[in-house]
């Protein structure tokens, strides 16, 4: 019966661009509808409120309404009841807080990948989300490793399982991580690595 927004995607974990856009996931209760329906609603109030470039896609896998604050400019995505993109927003989130250069170098992995068009999935390329999956697995990768793999901390320390649509979402993570220098190199040696190696 309630309804629960957040903040999802870079929006939520950080990692936007100043000119990025905004994403917003909402958590609504059965009793208000499947999520296509409560898409084209939103897609009416919306259009009823001015916005630009209303566009709800209610046949998507995850329903999203698309539009352009009138006002801002901003865009913005409200995507309906998609709880998995809010535990993976928290693990990306947890994870830049463990380690500053993580952050710093999925910013200029995003930039590049943004400057050569080649970052919208919609055009069979990868998404922001898998491009910083791809620098955690790097930071990972490295000898030491410069990030801890927090999925396998938590078959370590004996977390209890979490499933979210049948998804393993278990992760552990612990504020003395933060801040811990798993290994002194510093952001440039990183990208070099990371594009060359």
């Amino acid at each position: 019966s309630g309804i629960n927004a957040e903040y999802g995607g870079s929006s939520g974990h950080g990692m936007c661009f100043n000119n990025g856009d905004l994403d917003i996931c909402m958590i609504i209760g059965p009793r208000a509808g499947d999520g296509g329906e409560i898409v084209e609603k939103l897609g009416q109030i919306l259009r009823q409120a001015k916005m630009s470039k209303v566009k709800p896609l209610p046949r998507a896998r995850v329903p999203i309404v698309k539009f352009v604050d009138s006002v801002t400019r901003i865009a913005c995505d409200i995507c309906v009841n998609n709880p998995l993109a809010l535990e993976n927003t928290r693990l990306v989130a947890d994870y830049a807080k463990i380690d500053e250069r993580f952050k710093t170098l999925a910013f200029v992995v995003k930039y590049w990948a943004k400057r050569r068009d080649i970052n919208n999935p919609y055009q069979g390329t990868l998404s922001s989300y898998a491009y910083i999956n791809l620098v955690i697995n790097f930071l990972q990768q490295r000898n030491p490793p410069v990030l801890p793999n927090l999925q396998t901390m938590a078959i370590e320390r004996g977390v209890s399982k979490r499933e979210i649509e049948g998804f393993d979402v278990t992760y552990y993570f612990d504020e003395s991580l933060i801040g811990k220098q798993w290994y002194q190199r510093r952001v440039l040696f990183f990208f070099f690595f990371f594009f060359f190696f």
